[in-house]
């Protein structure tokens, strides 16, 4: 999405959602991310990927190592965000 002040600044906010997902809102959500179309697209390839790869399973059938993996990621991308939203405040 990109909002007025946003395309003035030519800066994209990305959401990701899970199906499986508890609560209202975005899982993640990114701000400021550079060719924010080829990254969209470049997640949406590997969720391909790994959905075509593996067989269907429950949340409750993942394994430890996936959960964990998806944890880290999330944390990552948090922690990304908020140093964007300084960087920004910064700016000002």
């Amino acid at each position: 999405s990109q909002g007025p002040l946003m395309r003035l600044f030519g800066l994209y906010r990305l959401s990701f959602e899970t199906a499986g997902q508890s609560g209202h809102g975005a899982l993640v959500s990114l701000l400021g991310v550079v060719n924010a179309s080829e990254f969209r697209e470049a997640i949406l390839t590997q969720k391909d990927n790994l959905t075509s790869d593996q067989p269907a399973q429950s949340n409750n059938d993942e394994p430890q190592s996936q959960v964990e993996l998806i944890r880290s990621l999330t944390y990552s991308v948090k922690n990304i965000e908020q140093m964007l939203v300084t960087l920004l405040e910064e700016k000002k």
